[in-house]
């Protein structure tokens, strides 16, 4: 059995209704100090290191949290250390050989070498109210916290649920905790309280896609369900800076490109189990049009935009074309269809499945790439006489195969993975710089009839997508000719 903690925002006008619930129960109440420590020359938010110092009730507790990218709930290391406040953050405490086989020795020497030099950066009051549930066969813990983040400039106030799984299955976890979502409107809240001085700031940073390892010995669907979660690392943190309100252009990027890796491994590996429901990629399409129209407007004011006025374009002025509800972003990921997505996801990464074990991943993934990259290449011969849907349905494969790729590519010789994907990315480039030209004549078509000036660019676009088709064409034949790795 293990444990899977959720962690929720919730709006101001829920916050009682939602108190008043745990308090019907026997609800444990208690306030809780806590300084967070980090390090001028060496951020420890940048380790994955967080080092806290907690008074509750009366008692002083260290604790040592690192991040874990195998589960939904954090590594940490606590020690008591009695009702005398400690002077400062020592990691000598966590010197006994259990904490020591659990923290790796690059970690232990960065800590012991940063330890004299450590200083608190900001630090956080909480009034915290916890119960149990027993919720058909499992256990479940609810925490409601409220407080107040400070730092010697800032302070701000904020709220935050947590439901964690103690005991039981994760069905029941996510039939618990999908109606409260509902209910009380929810959101996920992937920011520890390590990294809560982001709100401070209003500067949380976008989260982008990390490195990405396979076990050979991995069976298809234990595979399907690690790059799953993979993709949920890259998209979580993002979705939920949106959901907060501080989010930048980077933000929703990210976004978007986590959910496009998650909906190109869905479609090519989606016989990798049978527990795969396909709609979830329908579901996914439809999230990601939900952001695509205010990126394709970031993408033509800081790209094409500027290319067509230094070719001697009038200006132009897209800003005060944008329609305001497009704004509203945040509420795309505080939506209960989002959430019930995720939480469905999240259930069939932990869900124990009985599955035929002798399936080879390196062969179902020959089988699969090996379609999917075919497809293209014989595409790539009459490339020039497709029908535009049809072109653009060959960019698509074209990033497909590439995402596919990076999922897979730690099974593989690095060097030959490589010189596949160098010959896969000047083709890729070149579709995307012609469908961001699609975009951007869409565009501007529709606002020419206010704005004639848009004729200007409408011709400059017609010009440059001839020139782009021919170069596309002709890197689909170059990829033709690249080595599969994979054979």
């Amino acid at each position: 059995m293990f444990e899977i903690e959720l962690k929720f925002q919730i709006k101001n006008d829920k916050k009682d209704a939602f108190l008043k619930v745990l308090q019907r129960k026997k609800c444990d109440k208690s306030t809780i100090h806590t300084q967070y420590f980090d390090h001028d020359k060496c951020p420890l938010s940048t380790q994955g290191i967080g080092l806290q110092q907690r008074l509750e009730n009366g008692q002083w507790i260290q604790i040592l949290h690192l991040s874990n990218t195998e589960q939904l709930a954090p590594t940490q290391f606590q020690i008591n250390l009695g009702t005398t406040a400690p002077n400062n953050f020592e990691f000598k405490n966590f010197g006994n050989k259990n904490h020591h086989k659990s923290i790796s020795k690059n970690t232990q020497k960065l800590l012991n070498d940063l330890s004299s030099e450590l200083y608190v950066k900001f630090s956080i009051d909480i009034e915290r109210f916890i119960t149990s549930f027993n919720f058909q066969k499992s256990l479940i813990e609810v925490y409601f916290d409220q407080g107040l983040v400070y730092s010697q400039q800032q302070k701000r106030e904020f709220s935050e649920i947590t439901f964690k799984l103690k005991k039981g299955n994760i069905q029941d976890f996510i039939s618990f905790v999908l109606p409260r979502i509902k209910r009380y409107a929810l959101y996920l809240n992937t920011q520890t309280k390590t990294h809560y001085d982001d709100l401070l700031s209003q500067n949380i940073p976008a989260q982008f896609q990390t490195p990405f390892q396979l076990d050979p010995k991995s069976s298809p669907e234990q595979a399907i369900k690690k790059i799953i979660q993979h993709t949920l690392q890259h998209l979580l943190p993002n979705s939920s800076a949106i959901a907060s309100g501080y989010f930048t252009e980077e933000h929703v990027h990210q976004a978007r490109v986590a959910i496009r890796r998650l909906r190109s491994a869905l479609k090519t590996f989606a016989h990798w189990s049978s527990h795969l429901d396909p709609i979830w990629e329908q579901q996914l399409a439809e999230l990601f049009r939900q952001l695509g129209h205010q990126r394709d407007l970031d993408m033509v004011e800081s790209t094409i935009l500027p290319e067509i006025l230094a070719d001697g374009a009038p200006n132009i002025t897209l800003k005060k074309h944008k329609n305001i509800d497009e704004n509203k972003l945040d509420d795309v990921f505080k939506s209960f269809n989002f959430h019930a997505l995720i939480l469905t996801l999240i259930q069939f990464i932990h869900t124990q499945h009985s599955e035929p074990l002798s399936l080879n991943l390196k062969k179902q993934f020959r089988k699969d790439i090996e379609k999917l990259h075919q497809n293209i290449i014989n595409n790539s011969f009459n490339f020039l006489e497709l029908a535009i849907d049809d072109q653009h349905r060959v960019r698509k494969r074209l990033k497909r195969l590439r995402y596919s790729i990076e999922f897979i590519a730690s099974l593989y010789p690095t060097e030959k993975v490589k010189e596949y994907l160098k010959a896969l990315k000047p083709a890729q480039e070149a579709l995307g710089l012609y469908n961001d030209l699609f975009v951007a004549e869409n565009i501007f078509k529709s606002i020419s009839e206010h704005e004639p000036k848009a004729l200007f660019a409408l011709g400059w676009i017609a010009a440059r997508k001839h020139d782009l088709l021919a170069q596309s064409a002709q890197e689909l034949r170059h990829l033709s000719q690249a080595v599969p790795f994979w054979k």
